[in-house]
């Protein structure tokens, strides 16, 4: 039960540091910034990992 907690934790902060890291992007500025890509996917990465 412990454990489900975290990785409910882990999801919902990873998600709220995408929405932190995308709320002022455009698509266009997105698409041109491959380190907030990167971060967005690492993100997004974290989210499906504790999802399992």
């Amino acid at each position: 039960m412990q454990w489900d907690l975290q990785f409910l934790l882990d999801m919902l902060q990873s998600a709220a540091l995408i929405m932190t890291y995308t709320a002022q992007c455009s698509k266009t500025r997105f698409v041109a910034n491959v380190q907030l890509q990167d971060s967005v996917i690492r993100r997004l990465f974290v989210i499906t990992e504790a999802a399992r």
